[in-house]
């Protein structure tokens, strides 16, 4: 029995893929619409997806694809109209959503264009934010902490708050919350989408390294083709389908 299936108390939640075939994020048949009165707007129409351990997936369409809702989907953020969402070979669907928080704290990370660090907290404080979350002691979760700060080169900022760093530094912290609880896979959103070139290019860099370091899967939506092209799989979202380019 492993960690998730222990915390939710019900083994059979969990299917076999995670353990076997170390599928990480599933999703099948999804589909999202938006109901305004009279209109029903499609976002997502029968989309299939499969992360495995250690993959990585840039997904690439225009503004307003559905790029986001996806993403959220995936998370367990947003509920898809139909389909199937399984995270760690947990069905969301089955899950409450108590249920669904201790899915994302144990299987997922994520991180956004903006970074959404605490501006009242140091560095450090904000990595280990997740741990806390999760009921880890604070000596050993400002260790963790300290330990993913040095990965992402932050350590000499780890007692400055975010007010007090740059751009770049910012949405690496961000980087270091998100991969602190070492998740299975790390959801992100126009990761770098507000910072410059030079800057977006490190910061990539860096997700790639740790990527194969820690074996984590990462799904990255983009505007930058380079990144998508630099990534082991591109699918484009066009009209809802999602399509491997």
């Amino acid at each position: 029995m492993n960690d998730l299936t222990r915390l939710l108390g019900r083994p059979e939640y969990q299917s076999s893929l995670f353990e076997h075939d170390k599928v990480v994020v599933q999703c099948t048949g999804l589909s999202k619409y938006f109901d305004d009165g009279e209109l029903k707007v499609d976002v997502l129409s029968n989309v299939d997806l499969t992360v495995k351990a250690g993959e990585q997936i840039a997904i690439v369409g225009a503004s307003g694809s559905g790029k986001s809702t996806l993403l959220h989907c995936l998370g367990g953020l947003d509920k898809p109209n139909a389909g199937r969402v399984i995270v760690r070979g947990f069905d969301l669907a089955r899950l409450n959503e108590t249920q669904k928080g201790v899915v994302r704290n144990h299987g997922l990370g994520f991180v956004y264009q903006y970074h959404h660090l605490m501006p009242e907290f140091t560095a450090e404080e904000n990595v280990a934010m997740p741990l806390l979350v999760r009921g880890i002691p604070f000596v050993q979760a400002r260790k963790e902490a300290l330990i993913m700060l040095e990965k992402v080169g932050l350590t000499p900022r780890a007692l400055h708050k975010p007010g007090e760093m740059s751009g770049g530094e910012r949405q690496r912290a961000a980087v270091a919350r998100a991969l602190v609880t070492r998740p299975n896979c790390l959801l992100a959103d126009e990761p770098t989408g507000n910072l410059d070139r030079k800057t977006a290019q490190k910061v990539y860099q860096m997700m790639l390294d740790l990527n194969e370091e820690e074996n984590i899967s990462f799904v990255i939506v983009t505007h930058d083709e380079h990144l998508a092209d630099r990534m082991g799989h591109k699918y484009v979202l066009e009209d809802g389908h999602l399509r491997r380019s």
